[in-house]
Parts: C-alpha cells; sequence; structure tokens
C-alpha cells in the first residue's frame, strides 16, 4: 500500500488569509466576496510545493551523479536531503539502502528498501536486496521468501535464480531444484564473473554419486560485490507520475543556477588542484600543508626567505601584517614558519587561529588542528580537523581524526560516522576498514566482520601486514578464534614469520590440536633452535603429553649449551620434571667449610612447571 504524503501550508498563510487588519467592517449585502487574499495565499502555497518538488528533483539528481561516480558519501548526503523533502521518495529510499550496504550495515539498509519496496510500483530490485542481507545474516527462509517474491515481481530478475539455489542446497533441498535455479542463472548470465565456480558447482550437482557436504557454501561469494545498481536504472520508471510529469514541465535548474554551479566547480577543482600542489611540495611529515605562492609582493618576499632566514621572513610579514591586516595568507604563512621553527608555538597557535578566521578553509583549519595538537590541546585539535573534513574528505586526515577522536570522551558516535564518510569517498582504504574491522569486532557485528574481512581479503590478497593485523583483531575475541587461526595459518605460510608461528602453535595448543602444533613447532625448531620461545613451547608441549622426554631432554641440553641469559635458562630447567632436570643441571653437593656450618653454594632460582601459555 502506498504512503499517502499530505502537504501541510504553514501557519501563516492560513493566518494571513483568514484573519482582517484593522477593524471590522460591516459587509454590505449585495457585496461580491473579495477573492484577491485568497488567491495570494493558493500562489504562495502552489510556489511552495513547486520550489520543494524542484529542490526535491534536484538533490537526486545530484545523488544519483554522485552515486554512479562512486562518491557514496556525497551520494548519501543529497539522498537523505530529498527524503527530508520527500519521506516517499522511493528511489532516494533505494539508493540509500544500497550505500548503507556497501558501508556494512546491513540493518540500517533494511529499513530504507523495506520503504522503498512498499512505495514502488516494481519494488523486485528492493526484495532482492532484502534477500540478500536476509543471506548474509544467515536467515535462509527469510531470504529464500524475498527473492521468490523478486522473481514474482519481476521474472527477469535472474540473479534471484542463483541465490535460490544455493539456498536450496544449504537447506537440504533435493539436487533437481538446485541444478534448476543454477542453470537457469547460468544461461542468462553467461559472462558470470565466477564462471567457473558455477560449472563446477553444478557438474558436481549432476553427478549422483559425488557426496556433498551441505553444512557448507557451495560457492563461496561476496554478496555485496555482486549485482550492484545498473547505471541505466537512473531512468527508473518506478518515479511516481507527478514527478514524471514535473520533470518534463519544469527544468530542474534554471541557466543562472546552473551557471552558479559551474562557477563553484570551476573554483573548486582550482582550490583543490592548488591544495594538490602544496601537497606535493611539502613532504615533511608533520602534515602541514604550506601556502602557495600568491600576488603581494611582501608575501612572495616573505616567501622566499621562509626555509633559508626565517627571522627576515618573519619581519617581512609583520610589515605586510601591517599594510594588509585581513590577508589571511600571511597569516598562514606566519604560522607555518613558527610551528616549522618550534620557537613560538603560542604565536603559530595565534597566527593560524587568525588565518582560520580570515579563512576558513580546509588548508587553514586543517593546519590550524596540527598545531593545537602540538600544543597538546587534542580535543580542540580534534574539533578543527572535523570542521577541515566537513570541507573536504581526504582520507588520510580523515583516519588521523579518527585515532584523535578515539582517545577523546564523549566521540565514539561521531568518529563513527566520520569513518562511514571516509570509506563512503574511498570504499578500498585499508586503514579505513581494519579500523571498521575493529570496531564491528568490539560491537560483536558478526555480519559485518565478515563482510569486510572479504573485502579485505579481495582487495588486498597479497598484503601479508593486513592478513597479521586481521588476525590479531580477530584473536582478542574468543569466538571469531576460528577465523584467527585461518588467517594465521595464511600469513605463515606466505612469510615464514616466527611471532605468527608461535601464535599459531600457542591457539592449536589452547584447543588441544597438538598434531597440528607439534608439525609446526617441528618446523619451527629447525629454523630457529636457538630462539628460547620455541624451545619452551615445544618443552611445554612433551612435558603436557608425558611423551618425547629423550627429545625434551636433547633439546633442553642443545638450548642451555648456548649460554642464554639467567632467566631463560632457569625457565627453561623450570619446565622440566624433576629426574630429568637432575640429570641436566645436578645439584651441587654441599660443602663443609673449617669455621662453620655447611653451606650450600648460591643457584639461580628454578621456576616450577608452568601452564601453557599460549
Amino acid at each position: 500500500m502506498k504512503r499517502i504524503f499530505y502537504l501541510i501550508p504553514p501557519m501563516s498563510v492560513w493566518f494571513f488569509a483568514f484573519f482582517p487588519y484593522g477593524k471590522p467592517i460591516a459587509a454590505e449585502p449585495n457585496a461580491q466576496p473579495d477573492r484577491s487574499q485568497e488567491s495570494s495565499s493558493e500562489r504562495s502555497t502552489q510556489q511552495s510545493v513547486e520550489e520543494s518538488a524542484r529542490l526535491e528533483r534536484e538533490y537526486l539528481k545530484k545523488g544519483e551523479d554522485h552515486f554512479f561516480a562512486r562518491r557514496f558519501g556525497a551520494a548519501l548526503q543529497w539522498f537523505r536531503r530529498a527524503i527530508d523533502i520527500n519521506p516517499d521518495n522511493a528511489l532516494a529510499h533505494a539508493y540509500t539502502g544500497d550505500i548503507l550496504l556497501s558501508l556494512g550495515e546491513p540493518d540500517q539498509a533494511l529499513k530504507h528498501f523495506r520503504v522503498a519496496a512498499e512505495l514502488k510500483s516494481d519494488p523486485a530490485p528492493e526484495y532482492f536486496r532484502i534477500g540478500q542481507i536476509y543471506y548474509l545474516k544467515k536467515e535462509r527462509e527469510q531470504s529464500e521468501q524475498y527473492f521468490k517474491r523478486a522473481l514474482k515481481s519481476d521474472p527477469t530478475l535472474v540473479e534471484a535464480h542463483f541465490y535460490l539455489g544455493l539456498l536450496s542446497y544449504r537447506m537440504g533441498r533435493n539436487r533437481e531444484e538446485t541444478l534448476t535455479h543454477l542453470k537457469a542463472f547460468r544461461a542468462a548470465r553467461p559472462d558470470f564473473t565466477d564462471k567457473e565456480a558455477l560449472n563446477r558447482a553444478i557438474a558436481l550437482l549432476e553427478d549422483p554419486a559425488t557426496k556433498l557436504d551441505q553444512s557448507r557454501d557451495l560457492i563461496d561469494i561476496d554478496p555485496l560485490r555482486l549485482f550492484y545498481r545498473k547505471e541505466n536504472e537512473q531512468k527508473d520508471t518506478a518515479r511516481t507520475e507527478t514527478e514524471s510529469k514535473d520533470a518534463e514541465d519544469k527544468p530542474v535548474a534554471d541557466e543562472s543556477t546552473e551557471k552558479n554551479e559551474n562557477i563553484a566547480q570551476t573554483e573548486k577543482a582550482e582550490d583543490q588542484a592548488q591544495t594538490e600542489k602544496a601537497e606535493k611540495q611539502t613532504e615533511d611529515k608533520d602534515g602541514f600543508l604550506t601556502v602557495a605562492a600568491g600576488p603581494g609582493s611582501l608575501f612572495n618576499q616573505a616567501l622566499v626567505f621562509r626555509d633559508e632566514n626565517p627571522t627576515r621572513a618573519l619581519q617581512i610579514l609583520d610589515r605586510a601584517i601591517k599594510e594588509d591586516a585581513r590577508d589571511a595568507r600571511l597569516h598562514s604563512l606566519r604560522c607555518e614558519i613558527l610551528f616549522r621553527s618550534k620557537a613560538d608555538t603560542a604565536g603559530a597557535l595565534k597566527a593560524c587561529a587568525k588565518a582560520t578566521e580570515l579563512a576558513p578553509d580546509y588548508r587553514n583549519l586543517q593546519n590550524l588542528g596540527r598545531v593545537q595538537e602540538a600544543a597538546e590541546k587534542r580535543a580542540d585539535a580534534y574539533a578543527s580537523y572535523v570542521e577541515a573534513l566537513n570541507r573536504k574528505m581526504e582520507p588520510d586526515l580523515a583516519m588521523h581524526a579518527i585515532k584523535l577522536g578515539e582517545t577523546l570522551p564523549g566521540k565514539e558516535q561521531e568518529t563513527r560516522r566520520l569513518l562511514e564518510r571516509m570509506l563512503a569517498r574511498r570504499p578500498d582504504h585499508r586503514e579505513g576498514l581494519l579500523t571498521l574491522m575493529r570496531r564491528q569486532k568490539e560491537d560483536k557485528n558478526r555480519v559485518g566482520i565478515r563482510t569486510t574481512m572479504e573485502r579485505l581479503q579481495s582487495l588486498y590478497s597479497d598484503d601479508v601486514e593486513v592478513l597479521e593485523r586481521m588476525a590479531m583483531i580477530l584473536l582478542s575475541d574468543p569466538d571469531t578464534e576460528t577465523e584467527a587461526v585461518e588467517l594465521l595459518k595464511r600469513y605463515y605460510d606466505r612469510t615464514g614469520d616466527l611471532r605468527a608461528g608461535l601464535s599459531l602453535s600457542g591457539l592449536y595448543l589452547k584447543r588441544e590440536n597438538e598434531k597440528e602444533a607439534l608439525v609446526l613447532l617441528a618446523e619451527l625448531y629447525e629454523k630457529h633452535p636457538e630462539n628460547h620461545d620455541v624451545v619452551r613451547t615445544i618443552l611445554i608441549l612433551f612435558v603436557r603429553r608425558n611423551q618425547n622426554l629423550d627429545s625434551a631432554e636433547r633439546i633442553a641440553r642443545s638450548f642451555l649449551a648456548t649460554n642464554p641469559p639467567a632467566e631463560q635458562r632457569a625457565a627453561i630447567l623450570g619446565l622440566l620434571p624433576n629426574e630429568l632436570r637432575n640429570r641436566i643441571d645436578p645439584p651441587v653437593e654441599k660443602q663443609v667449610e673449617k669455621d662453620g656450618p655447611a653451606r650450600e653454594p648460591s643457584r639461580q632460582p628454578v621456576r616450577p612447571n608452568t601452564p601453557v601459555q599460549p
């Protein structure tokens, strides 16, 4: 059932339409009713309606342009503004759902898809998206229900057959049903990206002698990578007849509006080019963005002496500021010189604040934040960074601001929104995705963790550092130890890293998988026979099983022969049974002195057997 949007005219319209000014005037018996005020009210209301409709169309168009350019953060803002004007804008809800789903927020996306499905005359794409969300959540019956709805609404949406085939297999249905869906999809989509995996799955299903494990997915797939909204859906026929008629009768924007937009875009492009040029010229690790050369002889003189003679540059700037104290570039350059010289932090802070007051652009706000952070004013620095990012979303600065915000109280939600905006701008940002995964782990968002992990593995399959950091994130939660073991194993197989191998062997021991631990430790010992942690872990395993004590003695003797530090020597001896320890390090017999009682020579303390410490 479609929602009905009631337009409520402003109270002032009704007030002025019916409340007479001045003293009441007696109506003449044959006088005609005065329609002038009523007509004025109707015209005002009609203009308000037309303006709202125009803005709604304009916001939707801008959102679509950003969406198909994959600038999801900007697109999301425009779609939300369109929804604010008209909560029943089905297409804006659908696009918003797509963006939120790509950002790992399936629950929020689900709300928008439900609204869009209720409002649209052809809700097949929205039913399909809802089915994908339930597929991610492993709610298979719900997922199957919505994929069937999508097919019923639009039989050409063959992607639903693909998911119905996977669901049929996992839900234990007969092979024929699964094959019917998968073959229908293959016939309609011969250019499917994972065609080889699809053909292999169909071949296995067609062979009755093949025993399949239905506890695992038939085909590994990332649902968010497939079947994105096509660009030709910008002309979606699901828009209401009223919207279509208005779009034909009236252009989205008049010539003056288009001219202003072109000017704004040109200025923005020039500002961005100037900023990028300055960033390339400035390679300092402090992140301070230098001011570019420009008009003004004194300013350019100070710019020349900035690096060679900072004191003279400051003197020139003082003269220039006396002549024109409203030139933000002068204050910005003064801030830069004072900040880099580290001579006057308070002066740098004052100069940057003045430059930002006169020209609150991205560069000045970012520089102000750098100076405030150096002055240990972290809350002020964070606020400046956020203001800078509101003017231009720069992923690296966004990550810096997020890390800074995490150290401040009460900034969790704001940094979360900042992370969403940054990933919408750069969906492949490595540090951003790792931060998102860590936060999803803290929130125990299993669906989000899985989605982000698959995206990272797809984007950075050869990046061993990403594998290691993902594993460390998962290791901190007992519920995700299985995934951590798989990632650590992949990381160790590629790098042979000692630390990863020890962590992996410790996990094997913790999970009582001693066979895998023994194989891995043997490999580590062959490469690192003198490493204390490797020897210690092997001895823990041997002593726990009370087996291979001869090998334990040989390994311990070999390690002790390397003359390790006293603490490591005591730790290794403390792991061994008493009999074995006495053989390796026999106690020294008591010696009797002539002038005193028997006294035992000093000896390093021996730690008792310790439990397994993975």
